[in-house]
């Protein structure tokens, strides 16, 4: 229909239905060409007024649900207990277990994060922390002992002495005297903590004052290595030497600003067959030096070679004949695991429970399980590659875990370079680090040029 024919329209209908209708179809044709008589027609203002009702329909319908702001938690709610974890870790995915200055992912970020998220406490600065041993990146532990104060869920516990109360309080916040009603903070943190960190047991510690570095007895590490064309009992002769108590500078990297002597002493070593063609080189003392153990394996494997004699270990031990170490190389810190902390048994007392064990004992034999299955593959890759070869394949041997061939060349220890002697160090350092050095270790360096 066109425009005039609607108009005409419109004009019939408005003589049948009066002037009011006329006029108002009159302005539906000239203001919207698209108006057909009957239909009902909606301004803007209306529409918009339309469409904001049917807006707030639609948010009553479906509100948006505000979140609550948690405040900040408060610690003094609680009451707060000084205790000792048994905590274990495989290392070679973390550098070092030590928090660091750099972001460098270690075992300990991994721990106080799974701590903060627990609620276990406030931040690591107020956690009256310590740590057994500060093993290297790509070391182990089965035995790290920490001594931190963590959020208790008893009223009153025992010993008082390692307790502090809650200074506030509030209707159940802290309930029960006895350890069995306390929380069970292995199971709380394995289901925070990566895989190959976890926690295997706790104890209340004997005092607030406690510290599970300073306050342990010895440690032990074990070093585990295939015996490939190893001397055994030329390095148990040589390792014979090193029981009691030495100067360890030639077995150690020295750090001179944080330590002040290098005498410390070792209680037992034994080199011993395990399962898998493997053998362990067990060492316990009371302390050791940066890298020493790394050290005195790396010695013991070129005793084992015929390299040296184990007449090596005698002299590197006599620093007046040899005040400098000869550059040589550490053993790789894979196999090398903390494998026991030793306390007096007063005072750390480990709980354990059956549950926590047997979840952390099928996640091990899960992991146990997967890299057995891959040493199978890999000897069915090697078997397959020697049968394709039309000679024989020249067999390069290297030490455990390290690419370091067994072959290369040897430089008799004492044909080597050698490292810079201790007061050598020490005249070479900044003399804002010199005056560090007497502030810490209270002697004079003044004779050293």
């Amino acid at each position: 229909m066109s425009r005039r024919e609607l108009k005409d329209l419109v004009v019939l209908l408005g003589q049948s239905c009066g002037d009011n209708v006329l006029t108002h179809a009159m302005q539906q044709v000239s203001n919207n060409s698209n108006w057909v008589p009957g239909t009902k027609t909606v301004s803007t203002a209306d529409t918009d007024m339309n469409d904001s009702k049917r807006s707030v329909k639609i948010d009553s319908m479906n509100p948006k649900k505000k979140r609550k702001v948690k405040g900040e938690f408060d610690m003094s709610y609680f009451s707060q207990r000084h205790v000792c974890l048994h905590v274990a870790y495989f290392g070679d995915k973390y550098h070092g277990f030590a928090l660091g200055d750099s972001s460098a992912e270690t075992v300990e970020t991994h721990l106080f994060s799974a701590l903060s998220r627990a609620r276990l406490i406030t931040d690591a600065k107020s956690a009256n922390y310590s740590r057994c041993g500060r093993t290297d990146a790509g070391v182990s532990a089965f035995s790290q002992v920490v001594s931190i104060t963590l959020r208790s869920n008893l009223a009153k516990s025992l010993p008082a002495a390692s307790c502090i109360p809650a200074s506030k309080f509030r209707e159940s916040s802290c309930s029960g005297n006895d350890d069995d009603m306390e929380i069970n903070y292995p199971a709380v943190l394995n289901k925070i903590l990566p895989d190959d960190i976890f926690v295997l047991g706790w104890c209340p510690a004997p005092s607030l004052e406690f510290k599970s570095r300073f306050n342990a007895e010895s440690r032990t590490y074990q070093y585990y290595f295939m015996p490939r064309k190893l001397d055994i009992d030329k390095m148990k002769v040589a390792a014979s030497y090193l029981v009691g108590t030495h100067d360890f500078r030639n077995f150690c990297r020295m750090d001179v600003t944080n330590v002040n002597h290098f005498t410390r002493r070792i209680h037992k070593i034994i080199i011993e067959p395990r399962e898998n063609d493997l053998f362990v080189f067990k060492i316990t003392g009371n302390a050791f030096l940066w890298n020493q153990i790394r050290y005195i394996v790396e010695i013991l494997f070129l005793v084992g070679r015929g390299h040296e004699e184990p007449s090596i270990v005698q002299t590197l031990l006599d620093v007046a004949k040899v005040p400098r170490k000869p550059v040589y190389d550490k053993a790789s810190e894979v196999p090398l695991i903390l494998f026991a902390s030793e306390y007096c048994k007063h005072d750390v007392q480990f709980k354990y429970d059956d549950k926590t064990l047997n979840n952390l004992r099928d996640r091990l034999s899960l992991r146990h399980s997967r890299f057995a299955v891959r040493a199978g593959m890999t000897q069915s890759v090697i078997d397959e590659i020697d049968s394709l070869a039309k000679g024989s394949l020249t067999k390069v041997e290297y030490d455990f875990v390290s690419r370091k061939s067994s072959s290369r060349k040897h430089i008799p220890l004492g044909n080597r370079d050698t490292c810079d002697s201790y007061e050598e160090k020490i005249a070479g350092l900044s003399s804002k680090k010199k005056h560090l050095v007497r502030e810490r270790h209270g002697w004079d360096y003044s004779h050293i040029t």
